[in-house]
Protein backbone atom coordinates (compact mmCIF):
# COMPACT_ATOMS: atom_id res chain seq x y z
CA UNK A 1 0.00 0.00 0.00
CA UNK A 2 0.79 3.47 -0.77
CA UNK A 3 0.98 6.11 2.10
CA UNK A 4 0.00 10.02 1.52
CA UNK A 5 -1.82 12.81 3.20
CA UNK A 6 -5.18 13.12 2.91
CA UNK A 7 -4.65 16.67 0.35
CA UNK A 8 -3.08 14.38 -1.95
CA UNK A 9 -5.89 12.03 -2.45
CA UNK A 10 -7.79 12.64 -5.23
CA UNK A 11 -11.95 12.47 -5.64
CA UNK A 12 -13.19 9.03 -5.11
CA UNK A 13 -9.99 7.96 -4.04
CA UNK A 14 -10.31 5.89 -0.80
CA UNK A 15 -7.55 4.69 2.07
CA UNK A 16 -7.58 3.99 6.02
CA UNK A 17 -5.80 6.24 8.61
CA UNK A 18 -2.75 5.57 9.41
CA UNK A 19 -1.64 8.78 12.13
CA UNK A 20 -2.87 12.58 12.66
CA UNK A 21 -0.08 14.18 13.63
CA UNK A 22 0.63 18.16 13.87
CA UNK A 23 -1.25 20.32 16.99
CA UNK A 24 -3.23 18.71 19.57
CA UNK A 25 -5.62 21.10 18.84
CA UNK A 26 -6.26 19.77 15.33
CA UNK A 27 -5.94 15.97 16.85
CA UNK A 28 -9.04 17.03 18.68
CA UNK A 29 -10.86 18.04 16.18
CA UNK A 30 -10.42 15.88 14.02
CA UNK A 31 -11.13 12.89 16.29
CA UNK A 32 -14.27 14.54 17.19
CA UNK A 33 -15.80 14.17 13.98
CA UNK A 34 -14.95 10.27 13.44
CA UNK A 35 -11.62 9.76 11.89
CA UNK A 36 -9.20 7.27 13.79
CA UNK A 37 -6.72 5.30 13.19
CA UNK A 38 -7.53 2.35 11.08
CA UNK A 39 -10.87 4.08 10.10
CA UNK A 40 -11.72 3.88 6.45
CA UNK A 41 -12.22 7.10 4.38
CA UNK A 42 -13.23 8.36 0.82
CA UNK A 43 -12.88 12.28 -0.88
CA UNK A 44 -16.04 12.94 -1.82
CA UNK A 45 -15.26 16.48 -3.21
CA UNK A 46 -12.31 19.10 -3.15
CA UNK A 47 -13.40 23.36 -3.53
CA UNK A 48 -11.99 24.19 -6.85
CA UNK A 49 -8.92 25.75 -5.28
CA UNK A 50 -8.28 23.11 -2.75
CA UNK A 51 -9.76 23.95 0.36
CA UNK A 52 -12.05 22.67 1.39
CA UNK A 53 -12.12 19.27 1.38
CA UNK A 54 -14.92 16.88 1.48
CA UNK A 55 -14.16 13.35 3.12
CA UNK A 56 -16.58 10.80 4.28
CA UNK A 57 -15.91 8.82 7.91
CA UNK A 58 -19.46 7.93 9.48
CA UNK A 59 -20.67 11.33 8.43
CA UNK A 60 -20.09 13.54 5.85
CA UNK A 61 -17.57 16.64 6.81
CA UNK A 62 -15.60 19.18 5.62
CA UNK A 63 -11.53 19.47 6.42
CA UNK A 64 -9.55 22.57 5.38
CA UNK A 65 -6.28 21.41 3.15
CA UNK A 66 -3.84 22.19 6.27
CA UNK A 67 -5.41 19.57 8.43
CA UNK A 68 -5.34 17.27 5.84
CA UNK A 69 -2.33 17.41 5.16
CA UNK A 70 -2.01 15.97 9.41
CA UNK A 71 -3.57 12.96 8.24
CA UNK A 72 -1.78 10.18 6.83
CA UNK A 73 -3.45 7.52 4.79
CA UNK A 74 -2.72 4.50 2.97
CA UNK A 75 -4.15 4.34 -0.42
CA UNK A 76 -6.52 1.58 -1.64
Amino acid sequence: MVEKTLNELKRGKRGRIVKITGRSSLCRRMLDFGPVKNAKLGVKRVAPLGDPVEIQVKLYRSLHKVGAANVCVEVD
